[in-house]
């Protein structure tokens, strides 16, 4: 495929949109490993001041203090019910300790434990009050959760049409026993980033392919990155949860390929985020081609494009569209 000056500048402006795409496709891939680490079970339909026999298990086996920080206001509708499911969780254990995080009452309290937890704040334009983006945090020892809005409350779409307005279908015990389990005995999940190719990377503040404000939305949830460079190494550190391989701008060698297929087949998980990379007026491979083909993957010179300026972020702005390599 050869380029042309307007090709190469649209796939400049692809280039600009595909972080957004890549901050979503990562936090949800890291998510689903760290959920791995604990076992699933089914939630039996409960009312909000019941909770069920698991959860009431989970508790009482407690061995170690467990913190909920509950960044809710009490002014929020949802408040009192969260409240008093955490008041009964407490009623089976002298092991949790519930501290809540009222921006309206107390907001330096607030400030301090919101930058502690790299907790993000918004604010309601009517109505002016503050809320933030998690409702709770979940902590023990060195290790945190966080339990977002909708991971506590959704709406029953079944009610949507009621006269007196759609029904709030509280999931909070579900998502809350979930993160205890998590932060007591679950492995910490480490994502590892391939280097040496011109890879985005973690750290490194400031540099232009820095996955930086990823790992700060995933250090929320006790999950790390790190990088490794694969030249000279025989095999993917077995500590890796998952291998990551962002973006990168050179190819990779034979030996490097096969190490990553050898890290695969033994039960690894992979994420391949690959740039269309313009060099002489075509693309250039990744190195990877064959390694993928394995597992049916086609890597070729086939994109899908959005030619619209009116949808194309300018340099620099995280959000863009989304595209497809098929």
């Amino acid at each position: 495929m050869k380029a042309t000056p307007t090709t190469r500048r649209v796939f400049e402006r692809v280039n600009w949109g595909a972080s957004a795409l890549l901050v979503l496709a990562i936090v949800a891939m890291v998510n689903w490993l760290a959920f791995r680490h604990y076992e699933r079970w089914d939630w039996t339909s409960q009312g909000i001041y019941s909770m069920s026999d698991r959860t009431k298990k989970e508790l009482r086996a407690l061995k170690q203090d467990v913190a909920v920080y509950l960044f809710m206001s009490e002014a929020e509708s949802n408040f009192p019910e969260v409240k008093e499911l955490l008041n009964r969780y407490g009623a089976e254990t002298t092991r949790l300790r519930v501290e809540v995080v009222d921006p309206d009452r107390d907001p330096a309290k607030y400030k301090i434990l919101a930058q502690r937890f790299d907790v993000a704040t918004a604010v309601d334009q009517a109505s002016g009050q503050q809320f933030a983006d998690v409702a709770a945090v979940v902590v023990s020892g060195d290790k945190r959760w966080s339990v977002t809005r909708d991971e506590l409350v959704g709406v029953d779409v079944e009610s949507m049409d009621d006269a007196a307005g759609p029904k709030v279908d509280v999931k909070a015990e579900q998502a809350l026993t979930g993160a205890i389990v998590q932060v007591v005995s679950g492995k910490a999940t480490k994502v590892c980033l391939t280097e040496g190719h011109g890879e985005w990377t973690s750290g490194g503040e400031g540099q232009a392919r820095s996955l930086r404000a990823v790992e700060t939305e995933l250090r929320r949830d006790n999950i790390a990155l790190e990088n490794i460079a694969t030249m000279g190494r025989s095999a993917i550190p077995a500590e890796c949860d998952a291998l990551f391989v962002v973006g990168p701008l050179r190819a990779f060698r034979d030996e490097e390929a096969k190490m990553i297929r050898d890290y695969v087949a033994h039960g690894g998980n992979a994420l391949f985020a690959l740039d269309p990379v313009i060099e002489r007026e075509s693309i250039t491979p990744t190195g990877l081609e064959s390694v993928l083909a394995e597992w049916g993957i086609a890597v070729d010179a086939s994109i899908v494009l959005e030619l619209s300026s009116d949808r194309v972020p300018p340099p620099g702005n995280a959000a863009g569209p989304y595209f497809v390599v098929d």
